[in-house]
């Protein structure tokens, strides 16, 4: 009978990277795809996004949906930037939390591709705002500096959100709490920005196929860094993760 490892063998042996069945892989590009062409498909009929942004437009800027979906808008992506957060100390504090903390450099990575990615196809793209393309309209969003497709905030969202939801398995305990706030949190942030006039339909929809779009690269840049890692390293790793996450919330609320 084999002997178990004891703390220091166990501390050098090499980290998990992350993995995907051939399906699962497939379920990813496929949503990919699809989101693509949904998107450039609502773009080239125009007439969905037209009639969302009118209704936007109408809306009471001082109600009750305007009201939330501006809290959604500025304080979505931070929020989830909290939750992520705080359950990176609980893995590093509750041992039980531990197997999953591979996911928060992947999220880190998803973030930044994805992000990084979509704001230079926004700038490539070069699509006006609604604010602009309707000006004769009002949108509580009010006017943006910036290009519309896709829309930063919704690439942003899901990027931060969908690393958990797909690599962390199970939807009990904790685990299913927080994949359930992270996803909430995206789709409300998603929702808001047509809601504000913000961007149209087909920006955010861009923004969710940019996200999915970015995972794989994610994942292979964070198994080429978690592939040279040992336990030890990870645990080490995990506590500068947590001061990345706190300035990373900062980062989020400055730009919300």
């Amino acid at each position: 009978m084999r002997d178990r490892p004891g703390p220091t063998e166990a501390a050098h042996r090499e980290v998990e990277r992350l993995r995907l069945t051939r399906r699962a892989w497939i379920g990813v590009f496929a949503a990919a795809g699809a989101a693509w062409c949904v998107a450039l498909l609502l773009w080239a009929q125009h007439g969905t996004d037209e009639v969302l942004a009118r209704w936007s437009a109408a809306l009471d800027p001082r109600g009750l949906t305007i009201g939330l979906a501006s809290a959604a808008s500025g304080y979505g992506k931070p929020l989830m930037g909290v939750i992520l957060l705080l359950t990176l100390v609980a893995s590093v504090l509750v041992p039980s939390w531990r197997r999953d903390r591979n996911v928060f450099m992947l999220t880190l990575m998803s973030l930044g591709i994805s992000g990084i990615a979509g704001d230079v196809l926004k700038e490539l793209v070069d699509r006006p705002r609604p604010s602009i393309e309707y000006s004769t309209l009002s949108f509580a969003a009010g006017e943006s500096r910036t290009w519309s497709f896709p829309s930063g905030h919704s690439t942003k969202a899901v990027a931060l959100a969908l690393p958990f939801l797909v690599f962390v398995t199970g939807w009990c305990g904790w685990r299913g709490l927080v994949k359930c706030a992270l996803a909430g949190l995206a789709v409300s942030v998603c929702a808001s920005r047509v809601v504000l006039g913000a961007h149209y339909l087909s920006d955010v929809t861009g923004g969710v196929a940019m996200a999915l779009t970015g995972l794989p690269l994610a994942v292979w840049a964070s198994n080429s860094i978690l592939g040279r890692m040992t336990l030890a390293s990870l645990d080490r790793a995990s506590r500068i993760w947590i001061g990345v996450y706190a300035v990373l919330v900062v980062i989020l609320l400055k730009l919300s």
